[in-house]
Parts: C-alpha cells; sequence; structure tokens
C-alpha cells in the first residue's frame, strides 16, 4: 500500500490527476468498509456547487464535521485562493484560523493532512509539515468541544457537511450559532444535484 501511495502522489505532483482524483484514488485503497462505516464520500461538483451557494467570506468561521480525506477542505482552499486572490502563505494562514475539520477515523485525518501539505507544496512550492493541520482533529464531531477551537462571537459562521444528522443529534450539537449547510447525498445522481441546486 505504501508504494501504491506513492505512485498516487507522484501522478498528483507530476499534474495527471487533481485533488478530486487523488482523494478517490486514497479512498479506493482503504479495506473495503466504507459503506459498512456509513462513510460516504461527497463527488467535487457536489463539494463546489455547496460553497458556491454559501459563498463564505474570509472573516467566517468554518467547521466540518466529518471531513473524511478532506474533500470539502480542497474545496474551500480552492475557492477561497480564486475570491480573495491568496498568496499561498494567506491561505495557509487562512485556513489554519478559520477552518475546524473534525474526523472520527484516524488514517483519514493522517491522510488529510498529507493531503493539504501535497496540496500547498504543489500549487504554492510551500512545504508545509503534516503536524502543521492540528486544527483538523481526531474526534467525534457530537462530542467535540468547538467553543474551546474557535471564535464562536462573529455572527458569521457556517458548518459544512455531507454528515446526515438527525434533528436530535443536531440539537445536541455543540455549536449553536452556525447556519447549517448540508446536502445528504446518497445515490444521487448529477442530474438530481443540478435540479436540486436549481443549476
Amino acid at each position: 500500500i505504501f508504494m501504491e501511495k506513492n505512485n498516487i502522489y507522484e501522478l498528483y505532483f507530476a499534474n495527471k490527476i487533481d485533488e478530486s482524483s487523488l482523494i478517490i484514488a486514497l479512498d479506493n485503497l482503504q479495506e473495503k468498509l466504507i459503506k459498512e462505516d456509513g462513510v460516504i464520500y461527497t463527488p467535487i461538483y457536489i463539494v463546489k456547487e455547496m460553497i458556491k451557494i454559501a459563498d463564505p467570506s474570509k472573516e467566517m468561521n468554518i467547521l466540518e464535521p466529518s471531513c473524511g480525506h478532506g474533500i470539502f477542505l480542497i474545496g474551500l482552499l480552492e475557492f477561497m485562493k480564486n475570491k480573495y486572490f491568496f498568496s499561498g502563505e494567506e491561505l495557509l494562514e487562512w485556513f489554519k484560523n478559520k477552518v475546524v475539520a473534525i474526523e472520527i477515523s484516524e488514517n483519514n485525518v493522517i491522510e488529510a493532512r498529507n493531503i493539504l501539505s501535497a496540496y500547498f507544496k504543489k500549487h504554492f512550492s510551500l512545504d508545509v509539515n503534516v503536524n502543521y493541520f492540528s486544527n483538523i482533529n481526531i474526534e467525534d464531531s457530537l462530542k467535540f468541544n468547538v467553543i474551546n477551537e474557535i471564535d464562536l462571537l462573529k455572527d458569521d459562521n457556517i458548518i459544512y457537511t455531507n454528515r446526515y444528522f438527525s434533528d436530535a443529534d443536531f440539537n445536541s450539537f455543540p455549536v449553536t450559532d452556525y447556519h447549517y449547510f448540508s446536502y445528504k447525498f446518497n445515490q444521487t445522481t448529477k442530474e438530481d444535484v443540478t435540479k436540486f441546486f436549481n443549476i
């Protein structure tokens, strides 16, 4: 598996695959427990539309309570880079200070940090140690104390997720002043998503 991962990252750095393909390829290396674990990976076209509709500003605090390998995180980085013309250093600082991600799987968090490090190296020639991304936490999102992690005094906060929370789950979520922006993705086609978003 180590050799296969190296090959996948080599394809990424050679511009033969993009971030979405990188994440899918790494997902495919994992044991085939995805459906059994209840994990559903969000396609990039849904990620882009969710971010576009919410249109986050650089002042907003953003929480991703089920980040997986980080497809929403990559989507956010691309969106902010294009919206504000951030340099690599500015984008990295924004991400560290304004985004908190949570994932229950330690393997996914490790991979998400590796993917983020590769992203900054490829696009900005920045060598960012994976430990820098301490804002990606190995936790159960329904038990995680977000209040200690980010400033909740601001009015503009967003939760991005494809994770389905029941009303009871969401009411017990340790955050009260977030706009909850979620889309439950199951066996949805691109045409269904187009209808859903009126695009």
